[in-house]
């Protein structure tokens, strides 16, 4: 018993080491944000870019045993809660809270963003083209319909660009 109490402690110091780690790297994040203020009146912080980099990285440099999708997972529930730091995204989803919609905003964007349900594809542009919304998730394709035409319909009929795709794996 002895022996697993050791390794019980010796977690116990990486996750304080981890912890510090964190939290240093959100203090870093506040300073970025206070410096893009700074010099050019930001008031919007998310990179996707840079995530996707950062993500890049990780996987490359994984050695195991964490399978990649997991640690990506880790990154971004980091990536939101910095964020929130700064501003909490605001994320317009298709239906009410634990849609399969709802599942993908999470996935991408972290708990600590917030989550503003929208009954219909159309009002999830609209939210997004007004500034309600600093981001859209909108169901492009899936396994019972196949490729949504409304979806593709109000990108031709919107400013909004596509910034990045989430691929959830749906079991009914």
């Amino acid at each position: 018993m002895a022996k697993i109490q050791d390794i019980r402690n010796r977690i116990d110091l990486i996750d304080n080491q981890l912890l510090k780690l964190i939290n240093r790297r959100g203090e870093l994040a506040v300073k970025i944000g206070l410096e893009k203020s700074r010099k050019n009146g930001a008031t919007h912080f998310h990179v996707p870019h840079r995530e996707r980099a950062i993500i890049e990285r990780i996987r490359r440099n994984s050695k195991g045993p964490l399978p990649d999708d997991s640690l990506e997972s880790v990154f971004r529930e980091i990536f939101s809660a910095t964020l929130a730091l700064e501003k909490p995204l605001r994320i317009g989803f298709l239906g009410p809270e634990t849609t399969f919609s709802h599942q993908a905003a999470i996935k991408q964007f972290g708990h600590s963003s917030e989550f503003i349900p929208n009954p219909d594809i159309e009002s999830i542009f609209r939210q997004v083209e007004q500034g309600n919304c600093d981001y859209g998730v909108v169901p492009v394709e899936n396994s019972i319909e196949g490729v949504i035409n409304l979806t593709l319909d109000c990108f031709v009929d919107s400013p909004l660009l596509i910034c990045d795709e989430i691929k959830n794996t749906i079991s009914l």
